[in-house]
């Protein structure tokens, strides 16, 4: 999952949903609803079936200076169609879905090449190699389990999954099962996790009303920096639209990190700079139905380094960026 990988960090960062189109929809507007409260809740049952569209639009570059400049940029645009189908609701509120990637095609501009895939298009092995994550994912159905506050708990059955990835990379008779078993554990944390993730928000455990807020923190890494990030969910107000209420929900990202900003590896001194995170979004969360409706998430980041060993010196910027729209299709 090369390139799912790319941006993992930024799209941890903030998660997002969309809207319904089996019918033309009114425009919102906005319900006065005073000083009532009311539940966030996933209202799923067995048998529910949905999808969702996703587009991420992601770029990331780098400039390196010593006595001349040297760049490079990677541009890209995923859309996604994920069916979920809802298997099983136990006591605890916890929601087994079958989940498949029904639709997929990348555009990618690299330092001024461009690749595109689309998923069930016949290509030849080398553009296969190019997009093993998503060939190897595309209509292969797995699960996972969603807790009640929207946390994914649990990714199940990628087995076949690995094994497409294995396959198109020609490891096939190569691969030891210890090592597909983790390379397996990776995948689902580190990649297919976050990226579903996005489809779910974390619900607060009490009732909200206009002008609540509540938090959610998690950590991650970023090169020498531990960093201590929190989401931070504010109600905006109330909507309607087609007899059904809306929480409008604005997001914002802080971030604190700890860490040494020098270290010393093989006779270099490297030197990095406060990193510079960014966040903000909104998301629809339909109160009515208990699923989130629709979003719009961005975050940046930027770091510098300085790089000094036996009188040559350097500098490096590293830069990144996300936005996630998704869409409830159905």
């Amino acid at each position: 999952m090369k390139r799912a990988l790319l941006f993992l960090l930024i799209v941890a960062l903030f998660v997002s949903c969309g809207s319904n189109d089996k019918k033309e929809s009114t425009k919102p507007e906005v319900e006065d609803v005073g000083g009532k409260t009311f539940d966030l809740a996933y209202k799923f049952k067995a048998g529910d079936k949905f999808s969702y569209k996703m587009k991420t639009v992601s770029g990331q570059g780098q400039e390196m200076k010593t006595d001349s400049v040297r760049k490079t940029e990677l541009n890209q645009t995923v859309n996604y169609k994920f069916d979920f189908e809802v298997r099983e609701v136990d006591n605890d509120k916890n929601t087994e879905f079958s989940v498949i990637l029904s639709e997929i095609s990348v555009d990618v501009s690299a330092n001024g090449k461009k690749f595109q895939y689309t998923g069930g298009k016949k290509l030849n092995d080398d553009e296969k190699k190019n997009f093993i994550e998503y060939e190897a994912m595309y209509k292969v159905p797995f699960g996972i389990r969603v807790n009640k506050i929207g946390e994914i708990v649990e990714v199940f059955k990628t087995s076949k999954i690995v094994d497409n990835i294995i396959e198109l990379q020609g490891l096939k008779d190569s691969v030891k099962n210890e090592d597909k078993q983790q390379y397996l554990v990776n995948m689902n944390e580190t990649a297919i996790k976050p990226l579903l993730q996005q489809f779910f928000r974390r619900l607060p455990e009490k009732k909200i009303g206009k002008d609540s807020t509540w938090t959610f923190s998690y950590p991650s890494a970023l090169m020498v920096y531990k960093l201590n990030n929190t989401t931070i969910y504010t109600v905006r107000n109330f909507l309607k639209q087609d007899d059904e209420l809306l929480a409008n929900i604005d997001l914002s990202l802080s971030t604190s990190y700890e860490g040494k900003n020098k270290v010393t590896e093989r006779g270099v001194n490297y030197t990095f700079s406060e990193p510079k995170i960014s966040g903000s979004g909104n998301i629809l969360f339909n109160v009515d139905k208990g699923i989130l409706q629709k979003a719009e998430t961005n975050t940046k980041l930027e770091l510098n380094l300085l790089m000094q060993a036996q009188g040559i010196t350097a500098t490096r910027k590293d830069f990144s960026g996300n936005t996630n729209y998704i869409e409830l299709v159905k």
